[in-house]
């Protein structure tokens, strides 16, 4: 994981971690999601971008995984950095670690598995957490190679995470297969994993404010 020096040097305050993050979403200067214009103005004062056009106000967390958050973006900032190290990470250490309450620190993971998610991308065990999953029949050795796949994922769940809701078992099964499937933990994790977060939702958030 990244030193504590190192992770207050890059992201050591919100206006840093805001910098940061508008690198990613933006990297080529603010866009409007809700009419993709790009003139705008910046209200410093609140964190927005005005849209000239259409007058949406928009902040760098709006329509994503942090989207109405209350908590500093440096909290945010290390919650990736310790997934995207390839460390595991528990609600209850990350409360500890941050001091907060167990229900935020579970909401903040739940935030970065949906990011997992839909780094993933449709995948072998993205239907693991179904009992009948819907998927067209293939040859034995890959639907073998599939079972073996689920049950390891399952054993780190359940080592790793004793006991979870069957509502969530399949965004565990996602961090699993982000975690080892994949196997990048390298320099490019963090950006990867804070870009698939910046352009996905959580369910009932628009896009703009």
């Amino acid at each position: 994981m990244m030193s504590l020096d190192a992770f207050m040097r890059q992201f050591g305050d919100d206006e840093a971690c805001r910098s940061y993050l508008s690198e990613l979403r933006w990297p080529s200067g603010f866009c409007c999601p809700r009419c993709d214009s790009n003139r705008h103005c910046y209200i410093e004062s609140r964190h927005v971008h005005e849209c000239l056009d259409c007058h949406a106000q928009i902040s760098v967390t709006s329509g994503t995984v942090m989207h109405g958050t209350k908590l500093p973006l440096s909290y945010w900032m290390f919650t990736f950095c310790w997934i995207a190290s390839g460390e595991l990470c528990t609600a209850r250490k990350l409360a500890a670690t941050l001091q907060l309450n167990y229900r935020s620190a579970s909401r903040m993971l739940r935030a970065v598995r949906m990011a997992m998610q839909h780094s993933n991308g449709f995948h072998p065990l993205s239907e693991a957490a179904r009992k009948k999953p819907v998927r067209p029949q293939t040859e034995p050795v890959i639907e073998k190679a599939r079972e073996i796949s689920r049950r390891r994922a399952l054993r780190f769940i359940r080592s790793v995470y004793r006991k979870v809701s069957p509502a969530y078992l399949q965004s565990y099964v996602d961090e699993y297969y982000f975690r080892f499937a994949r196997n990048f933990y390298n320099k490019l994790a963090l950006p990867v994993l804070v870009r698939a977060g910046l352009y996905l939702s959580f369910p009932g958030t628009q896009a703009y404010r």
